[in-house]
């Protein structure tokens, strides 16, 4: 051993092949029981990858013993800029009885109802309610048109459901 100076010695381990990648899962496990519970009820769901903000973000959940979805829905309200994220909506209640908590004259809350002015003066007929019809080519904007009175599920594709509505009767842009 000599003084004042010191050997490094490197070394290099191996991990056994099968250690090398970490591999993230399709799908997660909440997923697969909401799709299984979805096939049952006659729903289609599809997936955003794991990795995806918006599909750590989604809190759609599925109450076995009622037997039921709560939804976690996107408002897109485009004649007024403004976006609301609604959670745990249930599958029972229409569209207008959702749409009710932010444009209705009288039971919207006021800091809502001030927001969307232009959807509070117009009348439930008179308003349009879209989803984005989703899995078709980038450039290829197609909107379903939905009834105030249908619920937010059914045989419709939902994973990030962004209902639009309009004031006035053509699709959004």
């Amino acid at each position: 051993m000599t003084t004042g100076s010191w050997r490094i010695q490197h070394v290099w381990l191996e991990a056994p092949p099968e250690t090398t990648l970490i591999r993230t899962p399709h799908m997660t496990f909440k997923a697969k029981k909401l799709t299984a519970c979805a096939r049952k009820m006659n729903i289609t769901l599809k997936f955003l990858p794991v990795a995806f903000t918006k599909s750590r973000d989604n809190s759609t959940m599925f109450l076995t013993k009622e037997k039921r979805f709560l939804w976690h829905l996107e408002l897109i309200f485009p004649q007024s800029n403004t976006r609301f994220s609604e959670r745990r909506v249930s599958d029972g209640q229409t569209i207008q009885q959702i749409l009710t908590s932010y444009v209705h004259p009288s039971k919207s809350d006021p800091v809502k109802r001030q927001k969307l002015k232009m959807y509070a003066q117009t009348t439930f007929d008179e308003t349009k309610v879209f989803m984005k019809v989703e899995g078709e080519q980038a450039n290829s904007l197609r909107y379903h048109e939905l009834d105030l009175g249908e619920k937010p599920s059914g045989p419709l594709e939902l994973q990030n459901a962004h209902i639009i509505s309009s004031a006035s009767h053509s699709a959004p842009e």
